[in-house]
């Protein structure tokens, strides 16, 4: 009898430790998941896609999850993705659509529900939703930087010849209106803004590349990246020979520089500059979701200049 009792007693508690050891392996992955929230989506300088998980300072490069990327944009829930001849829609849970596009590059912008693309080689306005690609008819009349969704249409930056202007525009596809937002000179963003034309500001502290964002505007020079509210504050980031900015996530912008890959943070009172680690060069490796496979590097965040709007007392 004393030796059932035993025998019983054994068995529950074999029972109840595979139970434990069920609950525990089934925890852990959503405990992984929980220490590192994703911020968004960095493009390599080999073309591919790859998460980032962590925090900005101690960022951590998941597997990469899409190959030959030459333009990007992600959004809080999800990212659209230009190949060199496709449009590829994805979520972090794993859905993927995608359709034919024009070859070479595309500029994105999230609106609700879909998105705006615009074609640099062809020229060329598009809708994004529902998985389908919409034409749009829209002449610019000069070289768009970038994108901004709006409630009934998008904002749009545009230089027109050898000006060293920048004009920022409303486009309605409602009724096919255009109105002007704003200009400003490609040297405001100079130390020491003025015509170059008049030796006062060296071609290298030109803006390069701009990007439209909620509420302000980032422009990149050979030395800094210059993030310009809509009230005229300014705060400078030291990054040299910044070439592409990309819209990694809510709040977070990837900028591309030939002194690394960096990811930038711009909610308004949390600005933060921080150095992405290396992605290696390689084939595609697809990873679930969470997966641990990664890479890591912990960067302490980069020095902010901040500068006061025009005419402020400093």
């Amino acid at each position: 009898m004393i030796c059932e009792i035993n025998m019983t007693r054994a068995i529950h508690m074999r029972l109840v430790s595979a139970f434990l050891s069920m609950i525990l392996f089934a925890i852990e992955p959503a405990a992984a998941q929980i220490a590192q929230p994703q911020l968004g989506y960095m493009r390599d300088a080999s073309g591919l896609l790859r998460p980032i998980f962590g925090i900005a300072a101690a960022a951590t490069l998941g597997a990469p999850v899409l190959e030959n990327v030459i333009s990007f944009a992600c959004s809080a829930k999800w990212c659209l993705a230009k190949t060199d001849a496709a449009l590829v829609s994805f979520t972090p849970s794993g859905g993927t659509e995608g359709v034919a596009a024009p070859a070479g590059p595309a500029i994105i912008a999230h609106a609700n529900h879909g998105a705006w693309i615009y074609y640099s080689s062809t020229m060329q306005l598009a809708r994004w939703k529902d998985g389908a690609l919409t034409s749009i008819d829209f002449s610019p009349d000069g070289r768009v930087l970038s994108l901004r969704a709006t409630a009934d249409g998008l904002d749009y930056a545009v230089i027109r010849g050898g000006s060293a202007l920048v004009w920022i525009e409303h486009f309605s596809p409602s009724d096919g209106s255009v109105t002007l937002i704003d200009f400003f000179a490609l040297n405001s963003f100079a130390p020491d803004s003025f015509a170059i034309e008049s030796g006062a500001v060296a071609k290298e502290d030109v803006a390069n590349e701009v990007m439209l964002l909620d509420g302000g505007v980032l422009a990149s020079s050979h030395d800094h990246v210059t993030l310009r509210r809509a009230d005229g504050t300014e705060l400078t980031f030291p990054v040299t020979g910044a070439s592409a900015f990309h819209a990694a996530g809510n709040g977070y912008v990837q900028i591309s520089a030939s002194s690394g890959m960096w990811i930038l943070r711009t909610d308004p009172g949390h600005e933060q500059l921080s150095l992405l680690p290396g992605a290696p060069q390689g084939a595609l490796q697809r990873a679930p979701p969470g997966a641990l496979q990664s890479e890591s590097v912990q960067r302490a965040p980069q020095g902010v200049i901040q500068r006061a709007p025009p005419g402020a007392i400093q």
